[in-house]
């Protein structure tokens, strides 16, 4: 059977969404990537202790693209790490999100940045 494009008929290009959009940010495949480019080399443990050469990725980014989908995503509580700035001062606090949790922002991140660029959401520049 030809395509409707292969019989002449027009076809329209499909319109990509911000939900679709949405929807690709956190599909297996650019999850995949995101933690191989980024995350993967890190080699900091949320509060999980999970770091990023034990995770299962398989079968963590297949519960995140079901949990971003079904809207019922939530982020673990950071770990905390004080760190001592000198005699007399208070210490930092270092926050460490959880592998996962560092996938899902950095897909977030990704996407808010598309969309921005795109001019899909105005983000008040003049």
């Amino acid at each position: 059977m030809k395509s409707k494009q292969a019989q002449g008929v027009a076809v329209r290009p499909r319109k990509r969404t911000a939900g679709t959009r949405f929807l690709r940010a956190f599909a297996i495949s650019t999850l995949q990537r995101i933690f191989d480019q980024r995350i993967f080399q890190k080699d900091n443990a949320g509060v999980d202790g999970v770091h990023a050469h034990d995770l299962d990725q398989e079968a963590s980014f297949e519960v995140i693209e079901r949990k971003v989908r079904a809207g019922t995503y939530h982020f673990a509580p950071y770990a905390e790490i004080q760190l001592s700035k000198g005699r007399g001062k208070p210490p930092r606090i270092l926050a460490l999100p959880t592998v996962r949790d560092q996938t899902v922002l950095s897909a977030l991140k990704d996407y808010l940045l598309k969309l921005t660029d795109l001019g899909i959401y105005d983000c008040g520049k003049p």
